[in-house]
């Protein structure tokens, strides 16, 4: 059965859509359209609102093939990301523990909408100062991202009857597009999104992120540049960029400019073609030293460099971009991604470039079999579902609650019998084991507790229980261990009271060691008590003891 996603991504001046076909796990993912839409903003609007309403009598026509799920792609300049190691990988642990964890580097509140993905378990490794790190764990990444942006965002988009299921960053958005519908090379490999108002640099290693970086630094930068060097308008400028600028090294101007005419890929201008790619170049000399400080600092450490940097976005599509960064970057750059998936020729070469509308559809898809953790509609902001799909199948969900409902009586009758005969069971069982044991059949608590109390002293009824033992160390930890702090989690005692199992927790080096000089004191253990099974977490070292007691067998009272 194959599921059809939709990936939604909004640009500064558009927005572009996919629609994916996903036909089963470890199965091809198809492209099937790429479009965009045009975002028409004006002094007194953004525009966003006429180009949903747009997009959602486009998706109207769709919803005759029925979509699975739509994914939005969030401007990840707004998100912030990091790694923890935690002891343990269960979700609900982490989820309960994340605010405190992450209190150190970020403000957590009711403006901060958090999602988390846990990774594979890392080794304990010493530090470069030769010191032990904290431990051993497993690798939590967790992304941040405003609440109230994404709650405003969320809103616009249901006024027009689009409710996605899924939101997440771009740049994360892409780890789910790679090894489905494009193809990069193993290893080191980095990503540059270079679009209008924005750029992400992105830095992969074995197709994991290990480094992402989001800058308020677009081709915008180049169209204000020939603004002021040419006296023209924006709308000239960027005309200007599209049709005619390019970027090269100094000193190769003039031969570079003659070659891209020549092979047709720039359109000969007016302007003085010196000024233009100098004007073309100063202006990406920001952007840059971003990029080279970047990959600097990730190199220091992590000790290895990217061996080749893909180009996407629309500011990647200034002639000359890949050759003037190869060299400057001194690193093997390539505009758009390889691809993999089937495909036109024209979508093709579309997603090649812009990625990210493809990318959120792809998690979409991962999110139809809860594969897709970084998922930030989480809390009030989690998909419920929309008024118009519920208006658009009511028969349907109706008779599937009157299925429901016949099911459940059913389930409760079933139950019910099922807990009759259980009863009559254990009636069964109370009479048989309390007429051995008492002679006469006792079927209450009370007629029970009473039997007992009068038969005190019997060979068959304990006098020394796991009360007895948790009084006694209870009441000698408090007399003697005042000053160590200590938590005393669980006493288990097994059927034949012949292994006491001691739980808890104890601050400090010396705690644990007199702990067990003072059990050795109890008769009923032995005089020398075997090592304890202890992990450390910061501080404090939990413990867990074994001590074998029956000794109070062969001394004092009997058991």
């Amino acid at each position: 059965m194959s599921h059809t996603t939709i990936g939604i991504d909004i640009n500064h001046n558009c927005i572009r859509y996919a629609q994916c076909q996903v036909y089963g796990l470890n199965q091809p993912i198809e492209v099937t359209q790429l479009e965009s839409i045009p975002i028409q903003a004006t002094e007194d609007d953004d525009g966003l609102d006429a180009a949903f309403e747009e997009l959602s009598q486009r998706l109207s026509q769709i919803k005759n093939v029925s979509i699975d799920a739509i994914g939005l792609s969030l401007d990840p300049t707004y998100a912030l990301s990091a790694t923890r190691i935690l002891p343990f990988n269960d979700p609900h642990m982490v989820e309960q523990v994340l605010n405190q964890t992450m209190m150190d580097s970020w403000k957590i509140d009711e403006e901060a909408q958090l999602a988390f993905e846990i990774g594979e378990y890392v080794e304990d490794k010493k530090g470069a100062d030769g010191e032990e790190s904290s431990g051993g764990g497993y690798k939590i990444h967790i992304i941040n991202y405003p609440h109230q942006r994404l709650k405003t965002l969320l809103e616009r988009l249901k006024r027009v009857r689009i409710e996605p299921n899924v939101a997440l960053p771009s740049t994360n958005a892409l780890s789910y597009a790679i090894q489905t519908i494009i193809a990069p090379q193993t290893g080191a490999w980095a990503i540059i999104d270079f679009g209008d108002k924005t750029s992400v640099f992105t830095v992969y290693v074995d197709n994991e992120i290990k480094l992402s970086r989001a800058m308020k630094i677009g081709s915008h930068l180049i169209d204000e540049a020939l603004m002021e060097a040419f006296s023209i308008s924006a709308e000239e400028a960027r005309e200007l960029k599209e049709k005619s600028g390019f970027v090269c090294m100094p000193g190769k101007e003039a031969e570079q400019y003659n070659r891209y005419v020549s092979s047709q890929r720039i359109v000969p201008s007016q302007r003085d073609p010196m000024v233009l790619t100098t004007t073309c170049r100063n202006a990406l000399s920001v952007f840059i030293t971003a990029i080279q400080q970047t990959i600097g600092n990730f190199a220091l450490q992590n000790r290895i460099d990217p061996e080749c940097i893909y180009i996407v976005g629309g500011g990647a599509r200034l002639c000359g971009l890949a050759d003037w960064l190869s060299e400057v970057l001194d690193v093997d750059c390539e505009i758009g991604l390889p691809t993999k998936t089937p495909m036109s020729r024209d979508n093709q070469e579309r997603l090649a470039m812009d990625i990210d509308a493809a990318s959120i559809a792809v998690a979409a898809a991962a999110a139809l079999d809860n594969k897709c953790p970084l998922n930030l509609r989480r809390g009030d902001l989690s998909h419920k579902g929309s008024l118009s799909y519920i208006l658009d199948n009511k028969w349907i969900l109706a008779s599937c609650f009157v299925g429901v409902i016949i099911v459940l009586i059913f389930m409760t009758v079933t139950k019910a019998n099922a807990i009759h005969q259980e009863h009559d069971k254990l009636k069964a069982a109370l009479e048989e084991t309390s007429m051995e044991v008492f002679g006469k059949k006792l079927m209450t608590y009370q007629q029970i507790e009473k039997e007992i109390a009068d038969s005190e002293g019997f060979e068959f009824i304990p006098v020394r229980t796991a009360f007895s033992h948790f009084s006694w160390i209870s009441s000698n930890v408090n007399d003697n261990l005042a000053d160590v702090e200590m938590d005393l989690n669980s006493l288990d005692i097994d059927n034949q009271r012949k292994i006491v199992t001691i739980r808890g927790e104890v601050a400090g080096d010396d705690g644990l060691p007199r702990f067990m000089q003072l059990l050795e004191q109890y008769e009923c253990f032995p005089n020398e008590i075997q090592e304890p099974k202890t992990s450390k977490v910061k501080e404090r070292t939990s413990f867990t003891l074994r001590i074998d007691s029956n000794h109070c067998t062969t001394g004092g009272d009997s058991e």
